[in-house]
């Protein structure tokens, strides 16, 4: 898996840097990233976990190109090839996230080994950072199921609210991740769900938990104030 695991890392790169220089100069290498984000996402279920967390890596990166509104042309309908990967991504992320809060809770029957463990640590950390970048294309949210969208701020949430027992990274990246998501969204999802409430009492109940000087406290209170305002 050597040769997947240095062109994802160079393809993430790339794409970071292409972001930076969004103008018309490069529209040959926008378009490449887009061809190539589905041979990226397939490589989630890749058996190398470092060939994994290069990919989650990198779709974060370039979904930007695949989703923005500047590069996503006018959605014709619900069943279109661009938003199966999305709702794919969704789900697969967010099973990543529950698989490693599941272990750290003790809900696994079968005992991970250390390197497992850890691979799966970093999964979840990856995953939280590149669902909120997806999450964040609030122009996709109106063709996605409510309740897949929902099921992926809840494992956000749970992150939050096993912040006791998860790593810190973990905790630190669903925190940000949901901090930095659009009103645009919030409003969608207070209009047809209650993700915004749970979300306020997930915040509260840290918040009250946890002393002010506890970190991520601030971030957790501009969440509750941002859910507030939804």
């Amino acid at each position: 898996s050597l040769f997947p695991l240095k062109a994802l890392h160079a393809i993430g790169n790339m794409a970071f840097a292409l972001k930076e220089h969004c103008d018309g100069r490069f529209a040959l290498q926008f378009s490449a990233m887009k061809q190539l984000f589905p041979s990226v996402c397939a490589l989630l279920g890749d058996k190398d976990e470092k060939v994994v967390a290069n990919a989650i890596r990198s779709i974060s990166h370039i979904a930007y190109f695949v989703y923005h509104p500047e590069y996503l042309s006018e959605i014709e309908d619900k069943s279109s090839a661009t938003l199966d990967v999305y709702r794919s991504l969704l789900s697969d992320l967010s099973a990543k996230i529950k698989f490693a809060l599941e272990d750290a809770a003790g809900e696994i029957p079968m005992g991970l080994t250390w390197k497992q463990r850890n691979g799966a640590k970093k999964h979840a950390w990856g995953s939280c950072t590149t669902l909120g970048k997806l999450l964040s294309f609030s122009n996709i949210l109106p063709y996605i199921d409510i309740t897949l969208t929902e099921s992926s701020l809840s494992s956000l949430f749970r992150c939050i609210q096993l912040s006791n027992i998860i790593n810190e990274k973990i905790v630190a990246a669903a925190i940000k991740a949901l901090v930095n998501l659009p009103i645009t969204m919030w409003h969608h999802l207070s209009c047809n769900c209650d993700s915004v409430g749970r979300g306020l009492a997930t915040c509260f109940d840290f918040l009250y938990e946890k002393k002010t000087t506890a970190s991520n406290h601030d971030d957790v209170e501009s969440l509750a104030h941002l859910l507030l305002i939804s």
